[in-house]
């Protein structure tokens, strides 16, 4: 049997202009009186091995010189050696230092808030080693500090642009650092939007994202002044779900949400159960919106027929709500006195379904599409307004089953403009989350 014992030799030299450097090499494996499998640990960035056998330590004499093994292959086999002899073997590696081949990037990317955390991805290298040097900048210009893969938007970086330079080092050297493909504008967080953030406490920077986002596109609308609640259902829980965005206290005045019965709360909304489940919203029409402008909204994720009222409340002098799909009849958008109107067909309940009061009309919209505008003499329920069922006369009735993931209350009227502008920023923010239908 052949005796073999193997070890790596420290030392460098050049050759064909590359750096050769010796990598670790392991114990042999599969040895047999003729031949071995010789084996070494791999080396960061290296192109090609270089194998030698010798039986001699000091390698004056070589039974195999410089043989080749292209990387990332780490072992070969030495035949044709004669048993009873003792052999060693080195490895050197040759290599280049790393150069880039597809720019990093930063996820996520574009317009992001202060606070949001950014990663900066490493890129694709040619002979790519394992070490990754960071550098943040803020408008082109270094962030002191800020050298590891995450950074974190300062209120500072406000108004600027962040991007982020990456070097890669292998055992041969450092590249030189190379810029993502992409940046970030970073942005102050609207005060309304982080009031609504801290009461919630919604920590999820895609969801923070989106609210200041919604909060800022209501306003660029026009339309942030027009709305009295605007519930965004975020952050999954009972607790985070009952606030108004408009106005996130904890009260009645504020039309927070009180919950009561089967209500499951989910990251993509409310599910009511359609038996006992609805919420108070605290809106009385007749205090908090008139008899000739208001409004209300419902964003259903559920396609459903069903003898139910997802929205609204009657009595004592009218009646505001929204059927959103009546078995038998379809859609009816009411804001009157009489309770009447015109039934809109609907084969597909999902969707934003939302009701305007003009002087003397009740308007009904489905996806930004105006499909009722009926003339009818305005009129106000005295009664709260109920979510996922009617308030009929101060009892919760017709108890609704269609998850629901964002909803509005109104006193004013909106023009068709305002309406379509609406539906487009809900729908971008449902997308945002990943829950638009």
């Amino acid at each position: 049997m052949a005796a073999v014992f193997g070890f790596g030799i420290g030392f460098q030299f050049y050759k064909k202009g590359l750096a050769l450097v010796g990598p670790v090499a392991t114990a042999a494996t599969s040895v047999t009186g003729t031949s071995f499998v010789a084996n070494w640990n791999t080396y960061d960035g290296a192109t090609t091995y270089y194998l030698d056998v010798s039986i001699s330590s000091s390698f004056s004499t070589f039974v195999l010189q410089n043989q080749s093994v292209s990387a990332p292959t780490t072992s070969y086999t030495v035949t044709g050696l004669t048993a009873c002899t003792t052999y060693y073997y080195r490895v050197r590696a040759e290599g280049v230092v790393p150069t880039i081949s597809v720019a990093p990037t930063l996820s996520p990317s574009g317009s992001q808030i202060t606070g949001t955390v950014i990663t900066c991805g490493t890129g694709t290298w040619n002979s790519q080693g394992s070490i990754f040097n960071y550098k943040w900048k803020r408008n082109g210009v270094a962030i002191t500090g800020a050298t590891s893969n995450t950074y974190t938007i300062q209120a500072i970086d406000a108004g600027t642009t962040i991007t982020c330079d990456v070097q890669n080092q292998n055992a041969f050297g450092k590249s030189a650092y190379v810029g993502t493909s992409n940046s970030v504008s970073a942005t102050a967080v609207d005060p309304d939007a982080q009031a609504f953030i801290t009461a919630a406490g919604i920590t999820d920077a895609t969801q923070q994202q989106a609210i200041n986002t919604l909060v800022v596109d209501y306003k660029t609308a026009g339309i942030w002044n027009k709305r009295k609640a605007i519930y965004p259902m975020v952050g999954g829980t009972a607790t985070t779900h009952k606030y108004n965005l408009k106005d996130p206290r904890d009260l009645d005045a504020a039309f927070r949400l009180k919950f009561y019965g089967g209500l499951t709360h989910s990251s993509t909304g409310i599910q009511p159960n359609g038996a006992n489940g609805y919420a108070d919203t605290s809106f009385k029409p007749s205090i908090n919106a008139f008899a000739t402008s208001g409004g209300l909204g419902y964003y259903s994720r559920t396609n459903i027929s069903e003898l139910k009222i997802d929205i609204g409340s009657y009595g004592g002098g009218g009646e505001n709500d929204i059927y959103i799909n009546y078995t038998g009849y379809g859609t009816f958008y009411l804001w009157n006195s009489t309770g009447t109107g015109t039934a809109i067909p609907n084969t597909d309940s999902r969707g934003w379904y939302s009701l305007n009061r003009t002087n003397t009309n009740q308007q009904g919209w489905k996806n930004g599409i105006k499909v009722l505008d009926e003339s009818k003499t305005g009129g106000v329920s005295t009664y709260n307004t109920y979510l996922f069922a009617a308030n009929a006369v101060g009892t919760a009735l017709y108890f609704g089953s269609k998850e629901c993931a964002f909803a509005i209350l109104s006193s004013d009227t909106l023009t068709d403009a305002e309406m379509l502008n609406e539906y487009n920023i809900i729908q971008s923010f449902q997308t945002t989350l990943s829950r638009n239908v």
